[in-house]
């Protein structure tokens, strides 16, 4: 008689925990892998990049109809994850409010319109605002505006709450500081040095000071305001939907859960590093932030400050991510998804699976053919400001 003999379970290491991470984690355990995970941080911090009250989730970006396939396919993910957790049904354990996601427009402006078009020569619905339509509805004071109505709000908090619990429930490994790696091992800040079939890095601002320079990011410093919204508007704001500006940068994303709205700036910051930052914000940015509502949104122009913070962004030069196998180097052979750079959180499912798949030698899902590290465009001139 001959038993049957239990399938090989490959041994991962991720290093990094914040949403990119748990998510990779997420998909490897799912597909029977034994998982070890690497960050010198609980999940719940506020260091990493993942952490904040709520993070915008749209389809929209331009002509680019990769990312919006992208962001179309993360959406259902999202939905699918959020259904499974039994968080879909009640607003206080939700983790995506379709808020919608608005472009404001000046006279002139043509981006908000040519999304508008983009979407729908995709097959997918938008909606164009006069001025006075999105005065009357919004409070907006604009030229004209585009609502993604597939946009909305990511509860970032509850997310990796509940993949810290699964996680931790399906059997994964917890480990501290890394202090070298590469592609089949992984030394931690005790000296240990583990073996793996494959590493991932998901690390963040801290992805080149474990890969070396040769992996083409820069860490800019972003500076955030959050804004009294609930009382400064003296209604429920869950009607609002997340907005944004294309030529200055701003943007704003409400929270239902405190009542406040994130003012920030998505064009990137200085070259800086989380290590050793203070996270204070200057006054200048903060009168910046209010200018911007004063211009398009009066009423919350006149709301309290109730906190700021510093974040960092991951970027490359052409703005794209990195998802990919290093092919040359001393990290060859190192898995890595990098270069997020500030919208990289609403693909988060979609990332996640494809880091794994890569992982597990698999074919991936997705094509990653221009997430590529040895690109060309990660070393040419900045030619991309925002995404």
């Amino acid at each position: 008689m001959t038993l049957p003999t239990a399938p090989f379970q490959k041994r991962i290491a991720v290093v990094g925990g914040g949403v990119m991470g748990a998510m990779t984690a997420h998909h490897l355990l799912e597909r029977g892998a034994h998982v070890t995970l690497y960050d010198p941080l609980p999940y719940n911090n506020s260091i990493n990049a993942s952490s904040d009250t709520g993070r915008s989730f749209r389809v929209h970006y331009g002509d680019d109809l990769v990312l919006m396939d992208m962001a179309l396919e993360s959406r259902v993910l999202w939905k699918k994850m959020e259904a499974d957790a039994g968080a879909a049904t009640s607003n206080s354990k939700s983790w995506f409010h379709p808020s919608g996601k608005m472009l404001l427009a000046d006279a002139g402006d043509p981006y908000a319109r040519e999304c508008a078009l983009a979407m729908r020569n995709h097959g997918l619905l938008s909606r164009e605002f006069t001025a006075a339509q999105a005065a009357a509805r919004y409070g907006f004071q604009v030229n004209s505006a585009v609502l993604d109505p597939y946009g909305g709000i990511l509860s970032p908090g509850r997310i990796l709450a509940h993949l810290n619990t699964t996680l931790t429930a399906d059997g994964l490994q917890r480990r501290g500081r890394v202090e070298a790696l590469a592609s089949r091992w992984v030394r931690d800040a005790s000296g240990t040095k583990t073996q793996f079939d494959a590493v991932v890095v998901t690390a963040g601002a801290w992805t080149q000071q474990l890969l070396g320079s040769d992996i083409a990011v820069t860490s800019t410093r972003q500076q955030l305001v959050y804004f009294d919204a609930a009382s400064a508007l003296g209604r429920d704001i869950s009607h609002l939907p997340v907005f944004s500006h294309m030529e200055s940068g701003f943007y704003g994303i409400p929270t239902q859960a405190d009542g406040l709205v994130k003012i920030a700036n998505h064009h990137p910051g200085p070259a800086a590093h989380p290590d050793g930052d203070d996270r204070r914000v200057d006054l200048a940015f903060i009168d910046a932030a209010r200018n911007f509502l004063a211009r398009y949104h009066p009423k919350l122009a006149k709301a309290e400050i109730r906190r700021t913070h510093v974040c960092f962004y991951t970027g490359t030069r052409d703005r794209d991510f990195i998802l990919d196998r290093i092919e040359h180097g001393p990290a060859r052979g190192v898995i890595v998804g990098t270069g997020f750079s500030g919208h990289g959180f609403k693909f988060a499912p979609l990332i996640g699976r494809t880091l794994a798949e890569l992982a597990l030698n698999k074919t991936t899902s997705i094509s990653i053919e221009r997430f590529r590290s040895s690109r060309p465009g990660l070393y040419a001139p900045t030619s991309v400001v925002a995404v």
